[in-house]
């Protein structure tokens, strides 16, 4: 969806990378939406992509870099796709406080998430991060105001209309975790880094 949308609204060329559908599923569902040729299907793991040094102008992860990110490491090497002045951005579930100060994760989000409730952090924490590697200089990172409520609207229409039963599954856990949850610590972050260069 973020491929197609990136085509149709930018005009630009796109490599969509992605691991649990089949790159010839997505490349029909790019021929479909009129965009097959300006989107490239790639089927791969987030730590052995197939691209050339600094092959492109931007990165963008939608609801998947926490999976493989947080690992301190991942941001040098997924930094190495991108040209000098290129742009990093994700958008990942997140919260308003760290688990750490709040002591460990409440039952509500280990009800809807498990464990991998981990893998959610705030804002600021993505921007040290990437700051403190020296190879990123992050121009925003900020908290979706009412993000919770996208969020609840995709996982129902997950819940109702995906062909994937193991996705309609979790949409259907999710729901009650944000429910109870409203706002107050789930919401998504925003974030973008300029890679810099080498005297930067």
């Amino acid at each position: 969806m973020t491929s197609i949308f990136l085509a149709r609204e930018y005009g630009v060329e796109v490599w969509a990378s992605e691991l649990w559908v089949p790159a010839e599923d997505n490349a029909a569902r790019f021929d479909q939406a009129g965009v097959g040729d300006q989107v490239h299907a790639v089927r791969a793991e987030a730590h052995d992509l197939p691209f050339a040094s600094e092959q492109f102008d931007a990165i963008l992860a939608v609801g998947s870099y926490h999976y493989f990110g947080t690992d301190d490491l991942y941001v040098g090497y997924i930094g190495k796709f991108l040209k000098t002045g290129g742009q990093l951005s994700i958008a990942v579930p997140s919260l308003h406080r760290e688990l750490r100060e709040l002591g460990g994760a409440p039952a509500h989000l280990r009800s809807g998430a498990g464990w991998e409730v981990l893998s959610f952090h705030t804002p600021e924490w993505w921007r040290f991060q990437w700051e403190q590697t020296g190879l990123f200089q992050v121009t925003a990172s900020r908290a979706q105001p009412d993000g919770w409520l996208d969020w609840k609207l995709w996982c129902e229409v997950c819940a109702e209309h995906s062909p994937d039963e193991v996705v309609r599954q979790g949409s259907r856990a999710t729901i009650p975790m944000l429910d109870t949850d409203r706002g107050e610590l789930l919401t998504f972050a925003l974030v973008t880094g300029r890679k810099n260069g080498p005297s930067e």
